[in-house]
């Protein structure tokens, strides 16, 4: 089964229209709120594309801080 991840909060949703139509308490932009589709593929380790660190899930590695992102979290490299 094909899951689809949101790139601000980790979630996993089995299907896409359900996903992208939900709100996001982690969007930068408030004013919309919705999630947002990470487009890379599952991996088995994380990456965010501005410090480095690494995470076994995409949720554990967007919740957390980073100190070189302009929106103070961790990005999922893709």
């Amino acid at each position: 089964m094909k899951f689809y991840y949101c790139e601000y909060c980790g979630i996993k949703q089995p299907n896409l229209n359900l996903l992208v139509t939900g709100y996001c308490l982690y969007n930068p932009d408030r004013a919309h709120g919705r999630h947002k589709l990470y487009e890379g593929s599952e991996k088995s380790m994380y990456h965010c594309k501005f410090c480095g660190a690494r995470y076994p899930n995409l949720k554990q590695l967007v919740m957390g801080n980073c100190l070189y992102s302009p929106h103070r979290k961790h990005s999922p490299a893709l």
